[in-house]
């Protein structure tokens, strides 16, 4: 099938590369892919007249939580940008995850608002952020004792401590979602009677959801931006969602380079295999020239060289020696 327009393009890269390496012009000389229908072939033929190589060209599979990770930031900027206006630093519990679901999203924004016009820089707001959860009674008798689902969180355990004294027996708060956060101690206050009242409840039987308020600090930066409204936007410290990096993406080389492999197998089709891989400038991008290396070094194929294309940069990764 013709080539796609981003094809061509990693092609002509290639091929400029090659016109340096060999002090020449190459250009397309056949489209093995389009005449060899019924078996594995190469994109196409280039040559400088002497010497030929045979490229394919493969799109590396997308970092699907990478990829979605900087734009949901961007979006996230200008979306919770207060009407107020000014520059702002958002920071939830170190837990949350980007990106963000639209119900979050919209709550934070009506927040946002509410709380923008109170602020002067470099003094934090407290922005509500409404959470449930309900009270499973352990035991009705003995000294107070309460946990909650983030027993692996040492905060969450100094945040409860104190209500010990304030009960009679043993109870679970189950509150499914991020690690608690509170920053004034009118919002610690106000939970603290909201738990130990469901406590007691729980001990007469009603153990139904209750809610309460928890706070993410909300700072209100200096504005030293020349661009003034138009650079206005909320910040928000958070990371995406915890992974092997590296297994990642020596994974997705790996699924390139074997599918590649598939079309340089049947036959030499010239005198070099060149493999130029592809993929967006929000990939991670010196972690792929590396992995490209090692791989190849570890695991010959009937590849001779691979280049990775970032936009209009082409990158020779293997052989790394020049």
């Amino acid at each position: 099938m013709p080539l796609s327009q981003q094809e061509a393009h990693c092609i002509e890269l290639a091929c400029k590369h090659l016109s340096l390496m060999f002090g020449s012009t190459f250009t397309i000389e056949s489209y093995p892919d389009e005449t060899y229908r019924n078996e594995p072939a190469p994109e196409v033929i280039v040559t400088d007249g002497y010497n030929k190589a045979a490229i394919e060209v493969k799109r590396l599979e997308k970092d699907e939580l990478h990829e979605k990770y900087l734009p949901s930031l961007l979006s996230n900027r200008r979306f919770l940008a207060p009407s107020y206006g000014g520059h702002y630093t958002l920071i939830p519990p170190v837990d949350l995850r980007m990106p963000l679901d639209q119900a979050l999203r919209r709550l934070l924004r009506k927040e946002i608002n509410r709380l923008a016009p109170t602020l002067a820089p470099g003094v934090p707001g407290a922005l509500r952020v409404p959470r449930q959860g309900h009270i499973e009674v352990v035991k009705y008798r003995g000294e107070g004792d309460l946990w909650c689902e983030h027993a692996g969180d040492r905060s969450a355990g100094v945040l409860l401590a104190p209500l010990s004294q304030m009960v009679r027996g043993s109870f679970m708060l189950h509150d499914k979602g991020w690690q608690h956060s509170f920053f004034t101690s009118e919002g610690k206050k106000a939970f603290h009677v909201a738990v130990v009242d469901a406590c007691h409840k729980a001990l007469n039987g009603v153990t139904t959801p209750f809610e309460w308020y928890e706070e993410w600090k909300l700072w209100k930066d200096e504005d030293r931006s020349p661009r003034g409204k138009d650079d206005d936007g909320v910040g928000i410290i958070a990371s995406m969602e915890a992974r092997d990096v590296m297994k990642q993406v020596e994974q997705r080389v790996r699924n390139a380079v074997d599918d590649a492999e598939k079309k340089f197998a049947t036959r030499q089709w010239a005198d070099l295999h060149v493999l130029t891989l592809e993929t967006s400038p929000h990939d991670h991008t010196q972690q792929l020239k590396e992995t490209v290396a090692v791989l190849m070094s570890k695991y010959p194929k009937n590849i001779d060289m691979v280049f990775l294309v970032v936009g209009d940069l082409l990158t020779k990764c293997y052989p790394t020696a020049s």
